[in-house]
């Protein structure tokens, strides 16, 4: 991954204004509130205490989560009382290509946002939202959107992405805040 940034980096002429760094982002080997905005889009919640502690103050911060009522669903397939259970607890976690995450809903992720101190903009749905729109999968696949269909699938997508029916059944969230 690391590579591929290097190589968007270089092809944008922006690669000597950016260091790319790799590390633990459990233990992230920078000051506290370094940075104006953290992007996690691939780490665990457990990563959560370094993000914020490297955020600045008013600064922005934009995470990627796992939506529990979606997770649930999944699991019902396997195990119904074990869908059940996590759907009754308030934090639930999920094994993806053996890492560990968080499962949790919009509204607890909110709570547990402003609890540590970031006031939440906005959290959005993301991933599996076309799979409820009836676009042909050559379509959905497709590299070639002419620019009106392109905008006007962006349009949706963003307006669905807001609306709390379509949060709960999306695969994951994207929290967007601010540090207070």
């Amino acid at each position: 991954m690391l590579k591929r940034a290097k190589q968007k980096l270089l092809k944008e002429g922006v690669l000597n204004r950016v260091e790319i760094i790799e590390c633990d982002i459990c233990k992230l080997h920078f000051a506290d509130e370094s940075f104006d905005f953290v992007l996690c889009w691939g780490g665990t919640i457990d990563a959560l205490k370094e993000l914020l502690r490297v955020t600045k103050r008013g600064g922005k911060i934009s995470i990627f989560l796992v939506n529990k009522y979606r997770a649930a669903i999944n699991k019902f397939r396997e195990n119904a009382n074990s869908a059940l259970a996590m759907l009754k607890s308030k934090y639930s976690y999920v094994y993806d290509n053996g890492e560990k995450h968080m499962a949790i809903s919009a509204e607890d992720a909110k709570e547990l946002f402003e609890n540590k101190g970031i006031k939440v903009i906005e959290i959005y749905a993301v991933c599996g939202m076309l799979e409820f729109l009836s676009v042909l999968k050559d379509v959905r696949i497709s590299r070639t959107w002419d620019n009106k269909f392109f905008r006007q699938m962006t349009e949706i997508l963003l307006k669905l992405s807001k609306e709390s029916s379509v949060k709960g059944l999306s695969r994951h969230l994207v929290l967007y805040g601010e540090k207070v």
